[in-house]
């Protein structure tokens, strides 16, 4: 063997080396399970898929062992080309801030990952892709992309079927059915992609929407009953489990926007400290600016509650950005929650019931929603997953 070839093979070695600790140390196994299975899926000839993850079960952590799957399947000599190190794009669908920021935090141990959204989908190519074009683009909540005011999937397409041919698509959502199933042009599906579907299975430490319908853990609010601001049975069912629960807690209320300085209002009616009161959100109409706090903010007053034994409520607004993680001891001490929401099954899931879900064994914790919807999520989950490995989408 040559000097050089041999040179080669053992930085090769340590690339592989570096990958496989990352992916050993920084996921589960479910997520690498999941990640391997849509991998296998591009190597059988399909040029989308579609991951469905139910909420807060470690969708970054999949995107991450994919993306390392990604590099590992390099050639040695492609691997070990410096100008060839970033081969995978991440796009967050939500034009937020945070969550871009957060994402590139998710991927920091992953230098082949750039992250962008789609605003910026082509200045990414340009700056980043200066010498491969992306052999692999993620498309984070992908679900985002086809309702009224969401992104448009048609310049990705485009740019794959006039650019990049060669390109991988993975879309990954806990709600993807409004995506798939969207009409015409606003559809995730293209039939020459050949698109399959993969369901992440989780372990048994998940507690999610499903588990949550099962346990009795939902509380059935009626139109006629979803007005927090109104007097009824079940709110006053709601404030009293606030007050009665021993020990460090918090509550979480979701109502229309313009409607949280009223729901602070009438907390504190009920008794319930202002002290104890955070409204979430950024540019509220009817709150001030100082009465406003970010969920940063509201998770380092809650570390401080808990230390005395303390209460604390959220509330936050229709529109209220998703994608948030309170993190599993907020999760192990939320007491209930409560939506206002009225609109389709995705904005339901994705709102407070799906901040409360993740790997925890809060089985107490009572999530006032609108339950038909959370029906209807129960069964599109329980199909896609008898369907992962024979779903056709024709």
């Amino acid at each position: 063997m040559m000097a050089d070839e041999l040179m080669t093979n053992n930085q090769a070695d340590r690339h592989r080396t570096r990958i496989q600790l990352v992916i050993t140390e920084h996921t589960f196994e479910h997520q690498r399970e999941a990640a391997s299975r849509t991998f296998s899926k591009f190597e059988s000839g399909a040029k989308a898929v579609v991951i469905a993850a139910e909420m807060q079960s470690g969708k970054s952590g999949i995107a991450l062992a994919l993306s390392c799957l990604q590099r590992n399947s390099l050639s040695d000599e492609q691997i070990c080309n410096r100008r060839l190190l970033k081969d995978t794009l991440y796009l967050v669908t939500m034009a937020d801030v945070a969550l871009l920021e957060q994402a590139k935090a998710d991927f920091s141990l992953c230098p082949n990952i750039v992250v962008s959204n789609f605003t910026n989908f082509r200045h990414a190519l340009i700056s980043e892709f200066k010498y491969q074009a992306p052999k692999l683009i993620i498309i984070d909540e992908c679900h985002y992309g086809s309702n009224q005011d969401g992104v448009r999937y048609g310049k990705i397409f485009e740019y794959l079927d006039q650019e990049n041919s060669n390109c991988n698509l993975a879309f990954i959502s806990a709600t993807p059915f409004s995506a798939l199933f969207a009409a015409g042009s606003d559809s995730i599906l293209r039939h020459h992609y050949q698109t399959q579907l993969v369901f992440h299975k989780t372990n048994t430490e998940y507690l999610g929407i499903r588990s949550m319908h099962k346990n009795h853990q939902i509380v059935k609010l009626d139109i006629t009953q979803r007005d927090f601001c109104q007097e009824s049975l079940l709110r006053r069912r709601f404030i009293r489990q606030f007050n009665e629960h021993q020990g460090p807690g918090w509550s979480l209320v979701r109502v229309p926007s313009g409607l949280a300085a009223s729901a602070k209002a009438m907390l504190i009616e009920q008794g319930i400290s202002q002290d104890q009161i955070f409204i979430i959100g950024q540019r509220l109409s009817g709150v001030e600016e100082h009465e406003i706090s970010s969920i940063q903010d509201f998770k380092i007053a809650y570390d401080a509650a808990r230390l005395f034994d303390e209460k604390l409520i959220a509330i936050t607004v229709a529109g209220f950005r998703a994608g948030i993680n309170f993190g599993q001891q907020m999760k192990e001490e939320l007491i209930n929650s409560w939506d206002s929401t009225i609109s389709n099954i995705a904005a339901v899931v994705q709102a407070n019931i799906g901040r409360a879900c993740g790997y925890h064994h809060n089985t107490t914790a009572l999530h006032y929603t609108n339950l038909d919807a959370i029906s209807a999520y129960s069964d599109i989950i329980d199909a896609l997953e008898e369907q992962t490995e024979t779903c056709d989408f024709n």
